[in-house]
Formats: structure tokens, sequence, C-alpha cells
């Protein structure tokens, strides 16, 4: 966190100066005891926490100008606790959060992947849900199909077109395609960055989890599955990535309800735009290996 921190310079370079304050009065304004920091995050500080009656909790202040914690909050504030940890306070104003404590992340407890998928799609089924109306303070399925129609291209001339032209003009076609597919009627609370570190044991109910550090978005619920495919780079590579990958989707599809087709689509447009972010972010090794899968999804891909 301190190494990203200083090499985004400005703010977030002051930020870290400025967090041991920071944290000291969100402490005092919580009536928290704090204990130990929770590493391997890389944009927050992330801390264990008692509250003033005894409650197991955790606090999070984001970094400054680098990750802001609107959408995370909204979609805290929407769920209630229902397949996500229960927001405790929130300051927007200092980037901050307290939420109840959960347990051990999903991929800390030795299960073999396809555990690991069923928990997932049995967590995201629990914390998908409909609304009324849909959130002003979340993107809605169609605004995540613009942005990437908007990133995917610019992010590529600006990388030195990591991947072909080909794929990229597959990712367009599908991002046009999911966003004129978007309805509100039909769309779900969804979390937006669901994976393996983000889902905790529930320990009110053994053997399930549920989520932590959501996105939020407000779109149709293929789009979380398809998310869910950025995920396992070294498994795709180590077989067929293209039928593995198509494999894994209607796996997951099946077990969460979802249409394969629109899963597939956001798992080609969602992995293509990781591995172009981790290029612009200089982990160039990583990035290719990310976009490599796409690549032989893409030649599967209509």
């Amino acid at each position: 966190m301190t190494r990203n921190a200083q090499a985004l310079g400005g703010a977030s370079a002051r930020w870290v100066e400025t967090l041991p304050a920071l944290v000291a009065g969100l402490s005092r304004d919580w009536s928290l005891t704090l204990g130990p920091t929770l590493h391997g995050g890389s944009s927050s500080y992330v801390a264990e926490a008692q509250t003033a009656d005894g409650e197991a909790a955790v606090l999070k202040v984001a970094m400054a100008d680098y990750e802001p914690i609107a959408g995370e909050v909204a979609t805290l504030e929407l769920a209630q606790g229902r397949g996500y940890a229960r927001l405790l306070a929130a300051d927007l104003s200092r980037g901050a959060l307290l939420t109840e404590r959960l347990g051990l992340a999903l991929g800390r407890h030795g299960y073999g992947l396809e555990r690991r998928m069923q928990a997932l799609g049995q967590a995201l089924r629990a914390a998908w849900r409909p609304l009324a109306h849909p959130p002003t303070a979340l993107m809605s399925g169609a605004e995540k199909a613009a942005w990437h129609v908007g990133f995917a291209p610019q992010t590529w001339e600006a990388t030195g077109r990591p991947c072909s032209e080909r794929l990229l003009d597959l990712v367009l076609a599908f991002a046009q395609r999911r966003g004129g597919a978007y309805a509100a009627e039909a769309a779900m609370l969804l979390h937006g960055d669901p994976h393996e570190a983000n889902a905790l044991a529930d320990p009110a109910a053994p053997g399930g989890f549920r989520f932590v550090d959501p996105d939020g978005l407000y779109a149709e619920p293929a789009f979380d599955v398809g998310a869910l495919l950025r995920d396992w780079t070294d498994e795709l590579l180590t077989a067929d990535p293209l039928a593995l990958g198509r494999s894994w989707c209607e796996q997951l599809a099946s077990l969460t309800g979802v249409p394969v087709e629109a899963a597939w689509e956001w798992a080609v447009i969602e992995r293509t735009s990781t591995g172009l972010l981790l290029m612009k972010l200089g982990a160039e090794a990583e990035g290719r290996r990310t976009l490599a899968v796409a690549e032989a999804w893409a030649k599967g891909s209509a």
C-alpha cells in the first residue's frame, strides 16, 4: 500500500503521511480499540477493531484520490447485511468505513477449485437483490458497458496495442450488446468485483460466505459471473483456455441461473480490460498472461 501511494505521488503520497492522525481521529470518533493491521490490500489501510460495545469490526481507510468508497458504502447500505458484511459506520469525507468482522477469505480454506466456484455462486445468489428504483449512487449496466467502450481502445493504444485488433473489436461489440441489453426492471444490486479474496466466511452460517469490498453496480447478474472469470489465469494457461473457460462459464451460469452467453460476453470484456489495465499500471507480465487467455477466448467467440 505504502509503495503504491508513493508511486502515485500527489494526494496519495501525502495521505500516507497523514494516515496515523487520520486513523487516530476515526478511532476516537467511533470509540474503537484497534487491533492488528490486515495486510494484502494495495490501496487502503485495513485493520481489525473492536467497538465500544465489544463487537468485532474492521476499519478501512481508502487511499486519497485512488479508491473512492462512495459506491462501496452505497452498496453496503442497500444490502443491509444480506450477502455482505454489515456496515456499522462510514465517513466519505475521510474515505473511511467500519464493517462487522467476518471470517477467513474463501481462498484460505484449502478448498478445491470446484468447491470454491460453488461457494462463490451461492454467495452471489444470496447477495443479488432487485431494488424498487435504480440507485443513483451506482453505475448502471449500460454505463459500465459504455465505460468499457471508452477505456479499452484508449488503453490499447496507450500501452502499445498489446492484444490483437480482433480481440479489441470483439470487446467493443460485446460491450455494445451488453449495454443495449440493460433493462432497469431486470437489473439487480451487484458486487461488481467478486473474487475469492472478497468472499469471507459467515460466522452466522457455517459453510457460507458473505462479501466485502464491493464496487457496486446495478446491472444484469450475468456481469458478476463474467467478472469471476477474470481470475484463475494460471489454471487456464495450463489447459485449453477456451474449452476450460467455457466450461467454467457454463458451470457458474448454471449455479447462479444467469444466461451463459451474457456471462461469457462480460467475461471477455472484463478479462480484456483487466489485462489492459495491468499493462497500464506496469504489471506487463501479468497483463500479457491475462490477455493471452482473452485472445484464446476470442477465437471461439462470435
